[in-house]
């Protein structure tokens, strides 16, 4: 695994909220599948932490579109393959 990502995570792991602090400000919810979905793959989380807010809020807005576990799942590999265009 690369080093910067297991920095990361262990960043994550420390609190996993400092990447979503600014979210917090912008009376954002992450939605809980997406939050949930995150959780299992921490590829995606330290991704989704990375972005911006603009690309952040994105994400969350596609997320209250999903209907299907497949599509959430589709959306969690993009973030994680950092192919979210939004």
């Amino acid at each position: 695994m690369d080093e910067k990502i297991i920095a990361q995570n262990e960043q994550i792991k420390a609190d996993p909220t400092d990447g979503m602090n600014k979210l917090d400000e912008m009376d954002l919810e992450m939605p809980e599948g997406l939050a949930f979905s995150m959780a299992m793959n921490g590829k995606a989380m330290s991704n989704f932490c990375n972005m911006t807010v603009e690309q952040r809020k994105k994400v969350i807005d596609e997320s209250r579109t999903v209907a299907e576990k497949e599509e959430m799942t589709q959306l969690i590999d993009r973030i994680a393959s950092n192919s979210f265009q939004g």
